[in-house]
Formats: C-alpha cells, structure tokens, sequence
C-alpha cells in the first residue's frame, strides 16, 4: 500500500520510487527487532519501571498539543 500511494511523489522528489518503501520496511524491521528482544525479558522486571513509563507516556501525550513542534 505504501508503494502505491507515494511512488509518484518519491520519484519526484528523490529520482527513487523506493524511497519511502525503504523507510517503512527499516523502521518495520527494527520495530520487529524490538519486538522479539523484549519478548524475551521477563515481564517482572517491567514492573519496577511502570511509573517512569506511565509518566513518559503522558509526556509524550501532552507534546502533541504543543503547536510548532515537529
């Protein structure tokens, strides 16, 4: 789907019609990567770190409503 709908505009900009395919299988093989390492971790060991996590992720939640950054 990702080729379909930016391979025009890729090819434009960049010469490449991979370009933005290329960029979401690298970020979908690290993603994947991560995925599989921290399966591996035992579950107990992510409870020392719920309240930095919890407070990370109200952060990162209340950046979106910050307008001018990118």
């Amino acid at each position: 789907m990702v080729l379909s709908a930016s391979s025009p505009s890729a090819l434009a900009t960049t010469g490449s019609s991979y370009t933005y395919v290329l960029k979401q299988a690298f970020s979908a093989a690290i993603g994947i990567a991560a995925m599989l390492i921290l399966s591996k971790i035992d579950y107990k060991i992510y409870s020392r770190f719920y309240k930095i996590a919890y407070a990370g992720a109200i952060i990162v939640l209340l950046l979106v409503l910050v307008p001018g950054l990118r």
